[in-house]
């Protein structure tokens, strides 16, 4: 349902700057709708469900380190991995230089198995402050975000992209919560 969502919006917004084309700067209307969109696909309150940050409440280190069959990944992954890409978005709009994410590598990462309660507070605030890092830098308005017009997929699609993936990753968390239940027999209890 909430890829659903996502999809028609993405729609819309797909219409709305088409012809916002004109202007090479996104104004603040155009920003506060992004920063919006960012926000319900991961922690504000929206008609279709949970977001990403609601799907891993009351999850504990145990469940979130947790691999389905076959060395799938983990809730742990997933989070760090989302972290990641709010991260690499917010360096790729602001011409940050690279390296300054806490682990090595990119995109997926080799994470410990069982997790600690410690590590897996850590990866949540982790995922936390890099959505507000990236928040705020949409709420700047520095110049830096503009229309790209020889890129297939400009800056908005990039971050309303990332929303979706957040919407879709979420999917995937809830799916393991269900596994982890049933292989185990027991309620998610933090």
């Amino acid at each position: 349902m909430a890829i659903v969502k996502y999809v028609t919006v993405v729609i819309h917004l797909d219409n709305y700057w088409s012809m916002a084309m004109k202007s090479a700067r996104i104004d603040s209307d155009q920003r506060q709708l992004l920063r919006q969109i960012l926000e319900e696909a991961y922690r504000l309150p929206t008609w279709n469900g949970t977001n990403l940050r609601a799907s891993l409440r009351r999850v504990p280190a145990e469940a979130a380190g947790w691999r389905p069959p076959k060395s799938r990944r983990s809730i742990a992954d997933i989070v760090v991995h989302c972290a990641y890409w709010k991260y690499a978005l917010r360096r790729r709009l602001s011409n940050g230089k690279r390296g300054a994410f806490p682990f090595k590598g990119s995109n997926w990462f080799r994470l410990p198995s069982p997790v600690s309660r410690p590590q897996w507070s850590e990866y949540l605030t982790l995922l936390d402050d890099q959505h507000q890092q990236l928040c705020d830098f949409l709420a700047e308005d520095s110049g830096l975000l503009s229309y790209s017009d020889s890129a297939t997929h400009d800056q908005t699609c990039r971050i309303y992209g990332l929303a979706i993936h957040d919407a879709y990753h979420t999917g995937q968390v809830h799916l393991i919560k269900k596994l982890w239940i049933r292989s185990n027999h027991r309620p998610l209890r933090r």
